[in-house]
């Protein structure tokens, strides 16, 4: 019996595997006409309604929920698609640490396909070493000189998820250098989550020991500069990484 279930399983997952490939192609397709005609990439209007004629032809039906999810991953899949097609920009992340630069970069990279750099970890891999070590070998003044080459160097890649540091913003000629082929994305969060966040990260160079009064001093005085870098702006409490990669596909697509 379980060997005719799951035959029946394998059967259905043909289906639905022919049927993504031929709805994704068409994806591409309606991106490279969007493209060629100069009309408007995303269309919110249009993924409501295809989610409520889902909606009615599943009523009171079991699984409604799963398959309405389902086509929610497949709406963030098509904007992947056609964002390779009309979006000739890096995404550039940035945000105080603990907004989650790293973990929102590389899924939103899975999804849509862009090459992805973490510049810290790009840092720490090339100087065989720590970032905190290297603030205690070389001080800050030298971490930032690294940072600003790396920097430099990774931003001349095209249709890239670019995660900066959190104090790369500091010096206006990183801010010069990601913006030429980058649009910068700046994940804002509340100073109580990033606190939460980041306390539970001890290895953080400039922040080990510090009181929360002195962390939210230090984001209230780099949010000035992160709002002058910032092309779009996504607030991050309370949200699954989904979500926060969702909206983001949605400010760059409009």
């Amino acid at each position: 019996m379980l060997d005719v279930l799951r035959s029946e399983i394998d059967e259905c997952d043909a289906i639905i595997i022919e049927a993504l490939l031929r709805r994704l192609m068409t994806a591409s397709r309606i991106a490279a006409y969007k493209k060629e005609q100069n009309l408007a990439l995303y269309q919110p209007e249009r993924e409501a309604a295809i989610l409520n004629r889902i909606e009615k032809s599943l009523e009171n039906t079991p699984y409604a929920k799963h398959i309405q999810e389902l086509y929610r991953c497949i709406f963030r899949l098509s904007r992947c698609i056609q964002m390779k097609h009309v979006f000739p920009h890096n995404i550039v992340l940035v945000g105080f640490m603990g907004s989650g630069k790293t973990t929102v970069g590389q899924y939103l990279a899975d999804m849509s396909g862009y090459a992805y750099y973490d510049i810290d970890t790009i840092i720490e891999e090339e100087a065989g070493y720590s970032i905190s070590e290297m603030f205690s070998r070389h001080g800050e003044a030298f971490f930032r000189s690294v940072e600003r080459k790396t920097i430099e160097r990774v931003s001349n890649n095209d249709q890239a998820v670019i995660s900066c540091g959190g104090g790369c913003i500091l010096d206006q000629r990183n801010v010069v250098c990601l913006k030429q082929k980058g649009k910068v994305v700046w994940l804002m969060a509340e100073p109580e989550t990033l606190y939460e966040r980041i306390k539970l990260q001890g290895t953080r160079p400039l922040i080990i020991n510090r009181t929360f009064a002195e962390i939210e001093d230090m984001i209230k005085k780099r949010q000035p500069l992160y709002s002058v870098a910032a092309d779009y702006r996504i607030s991050i409490d309370r949200k699954p990484v989904s979500d926060i990669v969702d909206a983001i596909l949605d400010l760059v697509m409009r």
